[in-house]
This record gives C-alpha cells, sequence and structure tokens, in this order.
C-alpha cells in the first residue's frame, strides 16, 4: 500500500501519450528544442545523434574513450478508465552507452511484467505482448515482454553511417509530424547523415511490420520504406526541409538507398500496386535574438497523391495531402525554463493509405509512420511547461481532436475495398474531442519520479505513475 501511494503521488516528463521505454528516450527532447528557441543552438533537424551519459554505475575508459552501464528498474500503475482496465508493471534492463574513437553505440534493453484487471488486455505499447493465463502450466495470469532500443553508428569525413532500431522524428514539429513522428513505433533501419555548411542530408532504409499491434509477426512478405530528408539553413534563422517516403511490398529498390536519388522519380520505376510514395515541404523561422522570447514559427505540408496540381484541394479521393503549423515560443528566467507549444494537424482522408490491404502502406504494425490520428483527422495541440534544468519539470498539455469514421479515416483502409470516387473531410463529425494532460516529473539522484494524466471527461480518465531508478 505504501508504494501505491508513493506511486499515486508521483508526477511525469513528456507531455506526449505514455509509451514504454519513450519518456526515458525521446528522439526530440523538449529541452534541447529549448536550446535552439532560445538561441543557444542552432536551428536544424534533429537528426540520430546522441550523447553518451558520463557518469554510472560501471564506467570503462581507455584515453577518451568511454564505455558506461546503467542498471535500470522500474515499478508503474496506469488506472485506465478509458478501457476499464487497472494495471500494475514492473521492468528491469541496462541501458549502454559509449564511444569509441568516431564510433558511438547505445543500447536500452528491458524485461517487462504486467498485471490487468480487465478480462481483455491490450499491448501498451503496440509492440508484440505474450499473455499467460492462469491454469496449466501457468500459475498466475500475467503478460510479460521484453524491448529494446539500440543503434551503432560511425562518424567520420564523409558523414555519419549508422543502424539502430527506435524512432524517428523529421521536421520541425513536436506532436504532429507527418513523415516520421517520434510517437511512431520503432523499426530496424540503416542510415546515412552527411553536411556540406548549411545542407544537410540524410537517408535510410527500415524494415517494416505488416502484423497490427499485440501481434507476433507471422508472415514472410516484406515491407520496406526508403527515405531522404534534405535541409538547408538559408540563414541561421531560416531553415528549409524536403522530405520523402516511398514504402514498397515483397520487393527491393537499391537505388532508393543512394540519398541523392529522388524518390518520387525512382517510384515510377517500380510496380504501381507494390509501392507508395509521398513528399512533404517545411519551413522553419526562429526569431531572432534580443527580443523578449525566444521563440519558432514552422510548417510542413505533404503530399501523398494528386491527379494534377490544379485540382489538388478538390474531392477527388486520390488528392491526398496533409498539413500541419505551429508556434513555439521559450523563455529563461534564471535557471528556470519556460515555454509554449501550439500545433494545428489537417490530414485528408486516405493518406498514407495504398491500393491493396496489408501491402505498402506508409505504417508500422498498424499504426502510420507519420502523425499518429491518421487520415481524416485535424487537431489542435497545445502545452505549456515550466522546468528547471533536468531536475524537475510540470507541464499541461490540452488536445481538440477531431476525427472521421468514414472510409479512408484508418491507415489500414485499402482502396481496392471501397473503391472510392470523392472523399468528404469529416464527414458527420462536429464537435472535437477534447483531452486534458496535467504531467510532472522530479529526479533525484538515481530516482525520478512522474505521474501523466490524460482527461476526457469523468467517466474517462487515465492516469499512468511511475517510479523509475536507473544507476
Amino acid at each position: 500500500m505504501l508504494l501505491k501511494s508513493i506511486l499515486l503521488l508521483a508526477v511525469l516528463a513528456l507531455a506526449q501519450d505514455p509509451r514504454t521505454l519513450r519518456n526515458d528516450r525521446a528522439t526530440v527532447p523538449e529541452w534541447l528544442r529549448h536550446e535552439v528557441l532560445v538561441g543557444r543552438a542552432p536551428l536544424k533537424g534533429w537528426g540520430n545523434e546522441f550523447t553518451p551519459s558520463t557518469a554510472g554505475l560501471l564506467k570503462v575508459t581507455q584515453g577518451t574513450d568511454t564505455l558506461v552501464f546503467h542498471p535500470e528498474f522500474g515499478m508503474e500503475r496506469r488506472s485506465l478508465q478509458s478501457r476499464g482496465d487497472l494495471t500494475e508493471a514492473m521492468d528491469g534492463g541496462i541501458e549502454v552507452l559509449g564511444h569509441k574513437g568516431g564510433a558511438q553505440v547505445y543500447l536500452d534493453a528491458r524485461i517487462f511484467t504486467e498485471s490487468h484487471t480487465a478480462s481483455k488486455v491490450y499491448s501498451y505499447d503496440r509492440e508484440f505482448i505474450e499473455s499467460q493465463k492462469e491454469g496449466g502450466l501457468s500459475h498466475f495470469s500475467y503478460l510479460s515482454y521484453a524491448r529494446y532500443r539500440a543503434g551503432l553508428s560511425y562518424s567520420g569525413s564523409l558523414g555519419t553511417l549508422g543502424a539502430k532500431r527506435d524512432v524517428l522524428q523529421w521536421g520541425p514539429g513536436v506532436f504532429h509530424s507527418l513523415v516520421f513522428n517520434s510517437q511512431s513505433v520503432p523499426f530496424a533501419q540503416a542510415y546515412y547523415q552527411g553536411e556540406v555548411g548549411p545542407v544537410r542530408v540524410m537517408g535510410l532504409v527500415g524494415e517494416l511490420s505488416i502484423d497490427g499491434d499485440g501481434k507476433f509477426r507471422n508472415t514472410s512478405e516484406t515491407r520496406t520504406v526508403y527515405a531522404h530528408r534534405y535541409e538547408w539553413n538559408v540563414s541561421p534563422n531560416w531553415l528549409l526541409g524536403v522530405s520523402e517516403q516511398m514504402i514498397v511490398f515483397n520487393e527491393v529498390a537499391p537505388a532508393a538507398i543512394v540519398p541523392i536519388v529522388p524518390l518520387f522519380m525512382e517510384k515510377g520505376q517500380g510496380l504501381e500496386s507494390s509501392n507508395n510514395g509521398n513528399i512533404a515541404f517545411d519551413l522553419s523561422a526562429r526569431l531572432p535574438k534580443g527580443l523578449p522570447l525566444g521563440g519558432m514559427v514552422y510548417g510542413e505540408f505533404l503530399v501523398d497523391d494528386l491527379q494534377e496540381p490544379s485540382s489538388l484541394f478538390d474531392n477527388f479521393w486520390g488528392n491526398r495531402w496533409a498539413g500541419m503549423w505551429g508556434v513555439d515560443l521559450a523563455k529563461d528566467l534564471g535557471r528556470i525554463q519556460v515555454g509554449a507549444i501550439q500545433e494545428f494537424v489537417h490530414i485528408e482522408p486516405w493518406v498514407y493509405t495504398h491500393y491493396v490491404e496489408n501491402t505498402a502502406q506508409a505504417a508500422h504494425r498498424g499504426y502510420p509512420l507519420g502523425d499518429q490520428l491518421g487520415p481524416n483527422s485535424k487537431a489542435f495541440t497545445s502545452k505549456l511547461y515550466v522546468r528547471k534544468d533536468l531536475q524537475w519539470t510540470t507541464g499541461v498539455r490540452m488536445d481538440w481532436t477531431w476525427k472521421g469514421t468514414d472510409p479512408g479515416s484508418q491507415v489500414s483502409d485499402a482502396i481496392d475495398v471501397y473503391k472510392p470516387v470523392t472523399k468528404v473531410f469529416l464527414a458527420g463529425v462536429d464537435h472535437p474531442t477534447f483531452q486534458f494532460g496535467p504531467t510532472a516529473t522530479y529526479t533525484w539522484r538515481w530516482i525520478t519520479l512522474d505521474l501523466e494524466g490524460r482527461v476526457a471527461n469523468t467517466r474517462n480518465q487515465d492516469w499512468v505513475a511511475r517510479v523509475f531508478c536507473k544507476i
């Protein structure tokens, strides 16, 4: 009971949907973004870099080479009224961080067990789960699963080559990035990243799962994503970006690995029924120094498909696009950091989908690679935060979300099944769903206490409390 009381009083870090391993290693951590907004760090896309820790339970050094080991332990309590479930979870594992010369390595590997009060349970982070039922060879009913994120890279004069299993965040958004979003399910990928002056290029090839969330992979068919991103700092406070994706089913596209190859052209070299693609353009403008506030105004526009340019915004189903706009403000008050983030997103029906079910959708484990709302949706998201260094932080996130239910509203909807002629954005959806999410966290030496809430109404409140120890 004492532990449960402590968990219920504990308070969390990032105002995002809680996912296993996600809060501990965010692809675009807000504290780093704050440094960019106030002008202490250069304005650029957030790529694949990470900083090895300098202290841990065991640290091995040889000259400037370092290897650090962090044992990890956690206990978590989730009260999810939206699913009628009370969950108590435990996890344990290890984090390994290090570098040798130009090589860097990281690993975060943990084993989890969960008990549930609901008769039907779900995968909390949308990856596979293994369920044990009391009776037969099992004395208890529980879930068990293992999770890891890992990467190895080498940086030299020609750029950075690497491989990892993790999430990505491309573009300037925090919550609603359209091509790769940090709230997606992690996948295995190999990548290259290089830069010449103000110009940067990133390219990757990744393995995606066709099977849905919570399931073991059980098909020999393949889905592969090739993606390129190009960035140009027009000036220190202006950044122009272009992101491309090409997803292929049961095929390979060797030329698409080359970062300079335009994927929207390479797509035409393959079978139309077996590939899918999109391209997005984004622009970020950081406020100049000397103003009372630091901040950035940004936008991203994605084109999934179009009949021809002049008809992009009509009601033909094949004209598929999405747009995201945001404003991010930040200020230092001594050692206290405060900020406000506002983003709006509009995603047309059939975006991210494909002709045949379970083929070349822009998805992994049944969820989009981009904005997790999926097609036929719009949202306004706002967050306010206050933090002191990395010792404590608190904030509140608010979401107004409109989500359609017609065909073309789910990434799994297949065009050949519904054979649409026209589309109607958010047909029959008059009012948004509102969610209010208070969050906070406090770290003392090796121990972090955190809590996150999502409150939609009095009968739909989700609370997650966690005690986490990384030595």
